[in-house]
């Protein structure tokens, strides 16, 4: 600048000089150097993509993989420690209620209560005893011939040995229950699912023996993932077609029963059991199934994810605004994050551009060019 102010006034001084020294091209150069640098800068417009914020209702499909479980299981176990010298139920079979599955070796319950019948003997020996003297004595005591306090002792020897034969027969009941435990009975007709021990093992006391598939209604147990869980629809019970993975073609319409309340630590899923109404017979025990939902949620604004950015660390979007052709950025309030969109809840009116690229380079009030225009 300071160059060009010397070269006005030297031009005004002396003009005839510059005209003689400088040749027309020269002049000419000059001239346009000045003016260019008076001209101001262009402004950039800047080429985005939009899309038309809408509130519309968005329908989700899922398929997840799950298998065939009864609705009601039960595992069946020993209440104490011991031997398996016998499991009659083998995997596949069908048991009816109150049918031996597996047995335990019976000897140490059988010496246990053959030590307690002893004790019993032995005990009702005491009490017969006490019981004669007492009666014997009582008489005495009637006739003045026995003292109170004597009296008084012999009745509480006969308490105590009734005491004794009471506890004796206790021992020996539940001796006698152990022996019967020994037997593993089914409460439950079903069919065997699994077995948890061979014979010639030894066993603690509650561990599964044989797992029992109550015979009657069949059901299908998802894996679904946690996020699946807080859209409104599934919570609603929505019909679910299951197929099996080896024949697609049989397939039957289930229900929701029961959603699990706790996570997998590492998978971050939740057990779904769905219920089976007139499962086929090809749907047996342990197949692997397919589950196929539709989910529609209600009316919400989805756009693009890469529409999103930020200011001042909050989710924002850059609008265009038609009348002025120039881009502001509006907050605005995310509900969920989907793979590739993201549901707002808040912050954008219907109708509005949203601009879904070229959103880093942006700048407030920034006049841009529309590449196109979508819903």
């Amino acid at each position: 600048m300071r160059d060009r102010a010397y070269f006005l006034r030297s031009f005004r001084k002396f003009p005839r000089l510059f005209v003689t020294a400088l040749p027309v091209a020269g002049i000419s150069f000059l001239l346009a150097a000045c003016n260019q640098s008076d001209a101001p800068e262009t402004e950039q417009i800047r080429p985005v993509k939009v899309v038309i914020a809408q509130t519309r209702a968005v329908s989700e499909s899922v398929v997840l993989t799950g298998r065939i479980v009864a609705e009601e299981e039960v595992n069946l176990a020993f209440p104490m420690d011991g031997r398996l010298i016998d499991r009659r139920a083998m995997v596949g079979t069908i048991v009816e209620a109150g049918e031996i599955v597996a047995r335990l070796d019976p000897q140490i319950a059988m010496n246990t209560a053959k030590a307690a019948e002893a004790d019993l003997a032995a005990a009702r020996a005491v009490f017969l005893q006490a019981d004669r003297v007492e009666k014997r004595e009582k008489e005495n005591y009637n006739k003045g011939i026995l003292p109170r306090a004597q009296y008084d002792q012999i009745v509480q020897q006969l308490q105590t040995a009734q005491a004794q034969v009471e506890a004796a027969q206790a021992r020996y009941n539940s001796a006698q229950r152990q022996v019967s435990l020994t037997e593993l009975r089914t409460e439950v007709a079903g069919i065997v699912l699994n077995k948890g021990a061979d014979p010639g093992e030894v066993v603690r006391a509650g561990q599964v023996i044989v797992q029992i598939a109550r015979l009657g209604k069949k059901e299908a147990r998802f894996e679904v993932p946690t996020r699946l869980l807080f859209i409104e629809g599934v919570s609603q019970s929505p019909p679910i077609e299951v197929a099996l993975t080896d024949n697609p073609r049989i397939r039957v319409t289930g229900y929701i029963r029961d959603i699990g309340v706790q996570a997998d630590a590492v998978t971050r899923a939740v057990p779904v059991r769905v219920t089976l109404p007139d499962a086929p017979d090809e749907m047996r025990y342990g197949a692997t199934v397919t589950g196929g939902i539709s989910i529609s949620t209600p009316a919400m604004m989805e756009i693009p994810s890469t529409a999103l950015t930020e200011s001042r660390g909050d989710p924002a979007v850059w609008v265009f605004n038609t009348s002025s052709e120039q881009v502001q950025l509006r907050p605005v309030r995310v509900a969920r994050y989907n793979p590739g969109t993201v549901i707002i809840s808040g912050g954008l009116r219907d109708g509005e551009r949203v601009v879904v690229a070229g959103v880093q380079s942006l700048r407030p009030g920034q006049r841009v060019k529309l590449l196109n225009t979508s819903s």
